[in-house]
């Protein structure tokens, strides 16, 4: 309608007499003062824009019919007693003066709200850039570790490698080939694995975004024994700490022994998490950390288990034999290790 640079009247049919268009008022485009703020319109001197005939019915010019024209003199006349029936021409449009009134533009934007929204969005799309992660290489199961370094949250698991590594890809860039000259073999049944906070990665190193406190951790090993690894236990205590991509799920300790009670309770704090008694006690919608008695003398132990349709982020088990109280502090005993003992 725009480009026409006119509008319809009305979509409806005219009423006979009604002229074909109406007259059009200059949109206000002269007078503009010194803040530039344009006027509104003077009106024209009439102070009518349209002409019509008074509201009753309109008198026909025929020969003859006096009396039928009198009878239409005399309704006219009742009709002025109705004031609310005659159209009064609209009111002339008072100029305004811009500095008591409001500019139709809209308010400049402050820049450091600009600021705070590209931030918010920044952030959206890719997780917090606060804070800090630990990346760990190892070999062979973790038995050999090769390096530990912490890396800035919000980089991609991809990019916080390269940081400290040389390595090449595969599969346009989205799967590691090799690390510091370590390359993985088909034939030779070698490859890279990643894990993040105990979690086998469930998607390329380049579509995980890292959050403050998560634990990266590539390994490189034979997989001709197994070729998947749902979970382990090398970084506990993850996932409690700080789940799986950004959420964590609520945790539990439980134990079955009454004198277990305070060190089980001890490790649900440094858990985030909350102690129950009894074996059916936690939701299944929980990390579970069961505590069993160890005989006198047994090594600790603590493996991790999933059900075979999990995966990373679903509910994790794990189960440690030995000495509660010693467990709440050697908390990271475990590490770099795929289970111990079970």
């Amino acid at each position: 309608m725009g480009v026409q640079g006119e509008r319809r009247l009305s979509a409806g049919r005219r009423r006979p007499g009604e002229t074909r268009g109406r007259g059009h008022r200059a949109l206000v485009l002269g007078a503009v003062r010194r803040c530039r703020w344009p006027e509104d319109a003077r009106a024209p001197a009439d102070g009518a824009v349209l002409h019509r005939a008074r509201a009753g019915r309109r008198r026909e010019d025929r020969a003859g019919g006096g009396g039928g024209a009198s009878r239409r003199v005399a309704a006219d006349r009742a009709d002025a007693e109705w004031p609310c029936m005659h159209r009064r021409p609209p009111r002339a449009a008072r100029p305004r003066d811009t500095r008591r009134s409001g500019a139709l533009e809209r308010a400049a934007v402050s820049p450091r709200l600009i600021a705070v929204g590209l931030a918010l969005a920044a952030l959206a799309g890719c997780g917090s850039t606060h804070g800090r992660a630990t990346l760990w290489v190892t070999r062979d199961r973790g038995a050999r570790v090769v390096l530990v370094r912490h890396v800035p949250a919000g980089l991609t698991a991809m990019q916080a490698l390269d940081r400290v590594a040389k390595i090449s890809t595969r599969y346009g860039g989205r799967y590691v080939q090799s690390i510091d000259g370590v390359a993985g073999s088909l034939t030779g049944r070698h490859d890279w694995f990643y894990f993040v906070n105990g979690y086998e990665a469930d998607r390329s190193a380049s579509e995980y975004r890292l959050h403050p406190g998560d634990v990266e951790w590539w390994d490189f090993r034979d997989w001709s024994y197994a070729l998947r690894q749902q979970v382990v236990v090398g970084a506990f205590p993850e996932p409690f700490l700080h789940g799986w991509d950004g959420k964590r799920l609520p945790g539990r300790v439980v134990y079955s022994n009454p004198r277990d009670r305070a060190s089980a309770e001890h490790l649900a704090s440094l858990l985030h998490a909350s102690a129950t008694r009894g074996a059916g006690a936690a939701p299944a919608k929980a990390n579970t950390l069961v505590l069993v008695s160890g005989a006198d003398g047994q090594r600790p132990s603590l493996v991790a288990r999933q059900r075979p349709q999990d995966g990373a982020g679903d509910p994790v088990r794990f189960r440690f034999a030995g000495d509660a109280a010693w467990l709440a502090s050697h908390l990271t005993f475990a590490r770099f290790r795929y289970e111990v003992g079970g």
